[in-house]
């Protein structure tokens, strides 16, 4: 076996691995310490999960204070490869979960408190496999020693290498695998639905929406968008993050230019529209059945005719919201987001000079200002 990756990762660690191996220890002698006192293997148990709770609950101040789900998740799916564990869930001090895996039901979980300078910010729950009434055969008892002083360690390197982005990766210690992490980027989510598609004849649908896609492909190039078909609803509309800070406002103004171009040209389809954000790797496709499509559909299904739905998640990214006209959007569906808070804005166009670049926009699409009042196709 080759030593060198081991040792490279280990030498800037040792403070960690020294803190790793007094956890794993302590772990070991409080198994074996209730192992033998009267072979109470519920007990050495709950013993070791209070042990790995504590030391979960230090690992995890740093991601929890930043909210990081990531590196949270990591961390849990980690402790359920130890044996004993079939569940780990992290809160918020309100009750909020950041992190949840394998089964968390049950009233026999072991709690400990996320402590970062005296406050709590949130809890550690570890969920036990259950424990059969015949005491635990020695072997048994071993494995979980061996286990504990192997594993804890081998978890504080990986999850160190988590913490470090500029490494962008999570070191497998255990069998010398190394899992490239490639870091989330904001992906923008547009849906033109169709919204009265139900009333068009099976061809008219078909052709309405394949002049739409031709159309609003054109129109989303001058904001770097793509645009697919999505089934049952109309079109989605995908726009990449990019460098300039305004990125999240040009989003909007895609929406908004698709919205004056669905209410021109001769009345057949009517389109309402929803925007949201969410995160994921550059390369990653977008799921037609993703939270994230999801709840754009759903907010498009809420919006106004000449309108755009925004989620906050998206709204709230806009530097200078005020070049934004817009207003609270009130609606019970709201409560269904499953991605975004339960809360949105219905914007209904731009401020000042930034309406009259819209103008221009559709304008050089070749459509007719005065036409746009209509309810129509793109």
């Amino acid at each position: 076996m080759n030593l060198t990756p081991w040792i490279s990762r280990v030498k800037p660690l040792r403070g960690e691995l020294l803190a790793a191996y007094a956890i794993a220890v302590v772990i070991a002698g409080i198994v074996l310490v209730g192992t033998r006192a009267g072979d109470d293997r519920v007990e050495a148990q709950r013993a070791m999960l209070s042990a790995l709770a504590d030391g979960l609950a230090q690992l995890a101040v740093e991601p929890l204070a930043g909210r990081d789900r990531i590196r949270l998740g990591v961390l849990a799916n980690r402790l359920i490869d130890l044996p004993d564990i079939r569940g780990v869930t992290v809160y918020t001090v309100d009750e909020e979960p950041l992190a949840i895996s394998g089964a968390v039901q049950g009233p026999d979980a072991v709690i400990a408190p996320i402590v970062r300078d005296d406050a709590v910010m949130g809890y550690v729950r570890l969920y036990p496999e259950p424990v059969s009434d015949a005491a635990a055969p020695a072997s048994g008892v071993l494995a979980i020693i061996a286990l504990a002083v192997l594993l804890v360690p081998a978890l504080v390197v990986a999850l160190r290498h988590v913490s470090l982005p500029a490494r962008g990766r999570i070191a497998e210690v255990a069998d010398e695998i190394v899992v490239e992490e490639t870091p989330a980027h904001p992906r923008y989510v547009l849906v033109a639905n169709l919204f009265n598609q139900l009333s068009l004849a099976p061809e008219q649908r078909a052709r309405e929406l394949e002049h739409a896609a031709a159309l609003a492909a054109t129109a989303v190039a001058l904001y770097s968008g793509k645009v697919r078909a999505l089934p049952g609803t109309g079109l989605l509309i995908e726009l990449d993050a990019s460098e300039d800070p305004d990125r999240p406002f040009q989003v909007i103004c895609a929406a908004l230019l698709l919205a004056r171009l669905a209410a021109a040209g001769e009345p057949l389809g009517q389109y309402r529209f929803g925007a949201h954000a969410t995160l994921l790797p550059p390369a990653a496709p977008l799921a037609s059945d993703a939270a994230a499509v999801s709840d754009a559909a759903l907010l498009s299904a809420i919006a106004r005719n000449g309108t755009v739905a925004v989620s906050t998640a998206l709204h709230d990214a806009v530097n200078r919201a005020e070049r934004l006209r817009s207003e609270a959007l009130v609606n019970p569906l709201l409560d269904q987001l499953e991605s975004a808070d339960p809360e949105a804005r219905l914007v209904t166009g731009l401020e000042g000079a930034h309406a009259e670049l819209l103008d221009a926009q559709v304008r050089e699409l070749g459509y007719d200002l005065d036409s746009t009042s209509s309810e129509s196709a793109f």
